[in-house]
């Protein structure tokens, strides 16, 4: 992600079936104010607008179940800077048993079936 953009988040609550559950509660959380900043616009959508460049994190958690999702910011070469490498959106999530948190940002497909990555149970 470039500094000073950005983009949306929506989250998906799956239970242990693989089924989507739309009247699951999420709660969202920016663990990385000075990098990053969150407006939640309802129970599932979110903006993510990068501030600086470095790594934040973002945390959408229903339940026991929880996701990160680890933004990597970058400057913007139009600014005159040059870009290292190239800007993505990194995940990480951990095995769980009761079903998983999916999410969808401008990186990513749409989910027609469950991510190879789990998350979490807990935010931890």
């Amino acid at each position: 992600m470039l500094v000073n953009h950005t983009n949306p988040l929506e989250a998906f609550v799956v239970n242990a079936q693989h089924q989507q559950d739309p009247s699951a509660l999420v709660a969202w959380q920016n663990l990385d104010t000075a990098v990053l900043t969150l407006a939640v616009d309802s129970n599932r959508y979110a903006r993510v607008t990068s501030r600086i460049v470095g790594t934040g994190r973002i945390v959408a958690a229903s339940g026991a179940l929880a996701d990160t999702l680890v933004i990597h910011v970058y400057p913007d070469s139009s600014s005159g800077h040059r870009r290292p490498g190239s800007a993505g959106v990194a995940t990480r999530g951990g095995a769980s048993r009761r079903g998983y948190i999916a999410r969808r940002d401008r990186f990513s497909a749409p989910l027609a079936s469950p991510p190879r990555r789990r998350l979490s149970e807990s935010m931890g």
